[in-house]
């Protein structure tokens, strides 16, 4: 049995440059609301069908011994345009990995150039991801890869992941009786009823 990493949050941040890394998390947020983030009209993020990315560079920690990593959500959608196939193109340009940028889990553990910026009020984010040059090594992974498909939902996946994603989960528009809602009730755990809910 292998014991699995709770996963978790760091105040602490990369500077900004440029970094390898490896994709360590692929997590199918199904479809999230829409999300208010600022006070004005503008600083809203519209509701869909959403993936989260989540990077980590296996050479840089943080002060409590921790990788750090950086997560980027996606729209579930194909198309040329989208940000999901441009992700693809970017990380595995030959489409070998990819099944010809059709198949996102595909990515799971590939290497990536990430570089890393800020946002206007100085929060790291994913400023763009490409491909590793040739001939270039990249360090394995230091936390377990996984992907969570919340249709067929892997518990111990759940269990890596950090806990604001697994609420990103809960808030999910199709959330109530859903697979992966049924598997928590399994365990005394119902986020939509928070005072009949034990810790998993």
């Amino acid at each position: 049995m292998i014991k699995l990493n709770k996963g978790g949050s760091s105040s602490e941040r990369l500077a900004d440059g440029n970094y390898f890394g490896r994709l360590i998390g692929i997590v199918d947020l199904d479809h999230q609301p829409e999300f208010q983030y600022g006070a004005t009209a503008e600083d809203v993020i519209a509701a869909g069908y959403k993936l989260q990315f989540i990077y980590e560079i296996p050479t840089e920690f943080d002060s409590e011994g921790r990788p750090f990593q950086l997560l980027e959500e996606v729209n579930n959608k194909e198309g040329d345009k989208a940000k999901l196939t441009i992700r693809m193109k970017a990380i595995d340009p030959s489409g070998n990995i990819t099944s010809g940028h059709k198949n996102v889990v595909g990515l799971l553990d590939a290497p990536v150039n990430l570089q890393v910026g800020s946002t206007a009020k100085g929060r790291q984010k994913v400023a763009n991801v490409s491909s590793v040059p040739n001939g270039v090594t990249i360090e394995p992974a230091v936390s377990t890869p996984y992907v969570f498909s919340f249709d067929t939902p892997n518990m111990e996946a759940y269990d890596i992941m950090p806990k604001f994603l697994q609420e990103k989960l809960h808030k999910s528009t199709n959330f109530k009786d859903s697979p992966l809602h049924l598997e928590l009730l399994k365990v005394g755990i119902d986020p939509l009823n928070q005072d009949a809910s034990t810790n998993y």
